[in-house]
């Protein structure tokens, strides 16, 4: 007998983030069993202005616990270089989204390619 495992899926490639400098992450379990695991998101960052000598770095990480068919939004806080990386881009980085499940198949990894975008709200008046 068979048994269906649990999978975690991006359910956007483009995650939003508040002026606090968290992201939005939305993530969708499928299968049987929970979806544990965690989320990496990394972008690269040049050195001296050149692109050959550009670093990828940890902008921000995540832990989540998904129930199977369920949908979640995860909160990601980006560290300082995130937040300088954003504001440098104009509200808007290309970065890579590393998920690594943890439960129920170990060392299980996928990375999307992301767009964090900055969301500007109106002030109330």
């Amino acid at each position: 007998m068979s048994r269906e495992t649990a999978s975690v899926s991006l359910l956007a490639t483009r995650i939003a983030t508040t002026g606090h400098g968290i992201a939005t992450v939305k993530l969708s379990c499928t299968g049987t069993g929970t979806c544990v695991g965690k989320l990496t998101l990394t972008a690269k960052v040049k050195r001296n202005g050149r692109a050959r000598r550009s670093k990828t770095e940890t902008i921000g990480t995540a832990t989540f616990t998904i129930r199977d068919g369920a949908k979640s939004s995860v909160k990601l806080m980006l560290n300082t270089r995130g937040r300088t990386l954003l504001s440098a881009a104009h509200g808007s980085l290309k970065a890579t989204l590393t998920i690594l499940e943890t439960s129920p198949v170990p060392a299980q990894a996928k990375s999307e390619s992301v767009r964090l975008v900055k969301e500007t709200r109106p002030r109330a008046r």
